[in-house]
């Protein structure tokens, strides 16, 4: 058809091959990517993604927007969607916006949705909006959370525990409420609620600058106790449901699988690594692995170059929990 379009919105039809990895970074230690034209061309090819743009590009008219919504949130598939998109000449019309919804009974996290336009016959790219290549970073990502047994569980094993804030009160719908907040050896932080015999629940950070997450969450407590509601609301949007009995005794202190692990592992102070393992595979992918001790506690600590970071720690009485952990990734090579 020889129609054009003003405005063509693409949902999950651009980047269909969800599984495909995308393109790795330079090393484990760096999110960044090369501006190499080789893999960017290959990832096109292999998931038909050049082949739609082109159909997409001819199919839009001078000054038409494209709003795309594509399984892209992962940074090693966002960066190369991205400069397929750059390549073509589309320019971002407004902010790249993340979404959060729910499918089925689980979360989940997609897009981001591009509202983008082509740049032709020399008009100017919109002033202040960039194609930003950076992993999605937030405080709530340095924060592990648990509720449940699984919640009274760390907060019990927590070592050298110090209590900084109390706080008390009684909810009309949830009965007694206490709020406890306070640091464990010289690396985390922690806050426990738990409202008579119904809830549990835990947040553990680092003492790094940064987070502010507790923070926010006293304030909204705060809110809820000053309203005598919301408190419900709450509590099921800061904690995840409770882990089942079995999986309660393997709960590490923290827990993170987020991009947000790299900076707290990187702050860690007086890291001793007892074993470490990096390998690399022909086409440069890399990973490494490494398990020690720090202020006490025993770590583990994995990364490679599809974004993929994982920081794990627990008490001393546990450390095998660790050993067994790195011992099992080794296998997986």
């Amino acid at each position: 058809s020889a129609d054009r379009y003003d405005l063509i919105v693409a949902t999950h039809a651009l980047l269909q091959a969800e599984r495909d990895q995308g393109i790795p970074s330079l090393n484990w230690q760096t999110f960044e990517r090369a501006l190499d034209p080789d893999p960017q061309s290959a990832f096109e090819r292999r998931t038909g993604l050049d082949a739609r743009l082109a159909y997409v590009t001819a199919a839009m008219a001078p000054g038409g927007r494209l709003i795309v919504f594509e399984k892209a949130r992962q940074t090693a598939r966002r960066v190369p969607f991205q400069r397929a998109l750059a390549a073509r000449g589309f320019t971002l019309r407004e902010p790249p916006l993340p979404l959060r919804y729910m499918l089925v009974e689980e979360v989940a996290d997609d897009g981001p949705l591009y509202v983008v336009g082509r740049v032709t016959d020399g008009s100017p790219a919109h002033a202040g909006l960039v194609w930003d290549e950076a992993p999605e970073l937030n405080a709530e990502e340095e924060v592990s959370r648990c509720s449940g047994d699984a919640a009274t569980f760390v907060w019990e094993r927590l070592p050298d525990r110090a209590v900084t804030r109390e706080a008390e009160w009684v909810d009309p719908r949830h009965g007694s409420i206490r709020v406890e907040w306070g640091t464990s050896q010289t690396i985390l932080s922690y806050l426990y609620l738990t409202t008579g015999q119904t809830f549990r629940g835990i947040l553990v950070w680092s003492q790094r600058p940064g987070p502010e997450v507790a923070s926010q969450v006293a304030r909204e407590l705060e809110g809820a106790k000053l309203r005598g509601s919301g408190l419900g609301d709450l509590l099921r949007a800061t904690w995840p449901a409770p882990a089942s009995q079995e999986e309660v005794e393997q709960t590490p202190l923290y827990e993170n699988h987020t991009a947000a692990a790299q900076h707290v592992w990187s702050w860690l102070p007086c890291r001793r690594v007892l074993q470490g393992s990096m390998s690399e595979a022909p086409d440069g992918r890399q990973r490494h692995l490494e398990h020690g001790t720090v202020a006490g506690l025993a770590y583990l600590y994995c990364a490679n170059t599809f974004d993929q970071r994982q920081l794990v720690m627990v008490e001393p009485p546990r450390a095998s929990l660790i050993l067994r952990y790195y011992e099992e990734l080794l296998q997986v090579g």
